[in-house]
C-alpha cells in the first residue's frame, strides 16, 4: 500500500481559494498574514487562540530540568521555554474518527 503524501501550503490555499470564490494571490497573502503575524502575535498578548470547530492554540511554559536526547541516551540541560501545544476539538477529532 503506498503512503499518502501529506497536505502542502499550496494545497491547502488552492482549497480555501475555490471554497471562497477568490483568487490564489490573495488568498495567499491572507493566509500567509494570518498564520505568520496574527495567530503569534495573539499568542504573545494572550496565550490562547481558539478557532470554533477546529481547535485551540495554547502557549504554556515549560519548566527547566534535565531531559533525556532519545537519540543518544544522553541527558542534558534545558532552559525554561514556552512551547505552543495545539488540542483539536471535539467536532473535529470526531470527523477525523469517522474517516
Amino acid at each position: 500500500m503506498k503512503k499518502k503524501s501529506p497536505m502542502k501550503k499550496k494545497g491547502l490555499i488552492a482549497i480555501l481559494a475555490d471554497k471562497t470564490q477568490s483568487n490564489f494571490r490573495r488568498t495567499k497573502l491572507i493566509f500567509d498574514k494570518l498564520w505568520a503575524e496574527v495567530i503569534p502575535k495573539v499568542l504573545r498578548e494572550k496565550g490562547k487562540v481558539i478557532i470554533p470547530s477546529f481547535g485551540v492554540f495554547v502557549l504554556t511554559e515549560m519548566k527547566e530540568g534535565k531531559k533525556r536526547n532519545p537519540k543518544t541516551g544522553e541527558y542534558i540541560w534545558v532552559a525554561k521555554h514556552k512551547k505552543i501545544l495545539f488540542r483539536p476539538c471535539f467536532k473535529l477529532k470526531k470527523q477525523i474518527r469517522e474517516w
